[in-house]
């Protein structure tokens, strides 16, 4: 159970840096979805179940290097409000009412060689408390630093800003770049799972 909920996690995520995190209702015409997107294979999505539907729900504009997927490298949902993760430059924003925040909620110094960098993010409610789980490359300095260890950090949101961090679990970032996991998902016992 826990693994066919990891692989379809990652298969979202996938899908996700595939389509650029763009996505449009299938009543938008070709041309809206052409717009918004930033590669050149871009097609439209097609959505086979009458039952679902497609929109864009924000658009983010990132400057896109060739060979390059977005630097968002997922996200949370607190209600109607959406948290998204900067893989590159360990940044956390908030989304509220279609609009981004100004400042991040959090920014903390990643190592972003590859698949470094900020890869997880799950949200639980307990007691009147949002804890926020964060999966990143934690760097040694500035944001492309030598990676110190892949860490999972719980942190609390509070008036919009995560705060007193608490170190659960720190790994490895060695031998290299590749195959940091980083999915996070809380099961129904409660615990905290990392792929």
């Amino acid at each position: 159970m826990v693994q066919t909920l990891l692989l379809l996690l990652l298969l979202l995520l996938i899908l996700i840096n595939l389509h650029t995190n763009v996505a449009v209702s299938e009543r938008e015409t070709e041309g809206t979805f052409q717009t918004h997107c930033r590669t050149s294979s871009c097609k439209n999505p097609v959505v086979n179940d009458p039952d679902l539907e497609v929109k864009l729900l924000y658009q983010i504009d990132f400057k896109f290097e060739p060979d390059q997927l977005s630097p968002v490298s997922t996200m949370a949902f607190l209600g109607e409000d959406i948290l998204i993760l900067n893989k590159n430059n360990g940044t956390i924003y908030r989304i509220k009412n279609g609009t981004m925040q100004d400042m991040p909620l959090l920014d903390v110094n990643v190592a972003n060689k590859i698949e470094r960098g900020m890869l997880g993010i799950a949200l639980s409610k307990h007691l009147g408390n949002i804890y926020v789980f964060i999966y990143f490359t934690e760097s040694n300095s500035k944001d492309g630093g030598e990676p110190i260890g892949n860490r999972l950090y719980r942190y609390e949101l509070f008036n919009d800003e995560l705060v007193k961090p608490k170190l659960l679990l720190d790994l490895p970032a060695s031998p290299g770049p590749y195959h940091n996991g980083g999915a996070l998902s809380i099961g129904p016992d409660g615990y905290v799972y990392v792929s």
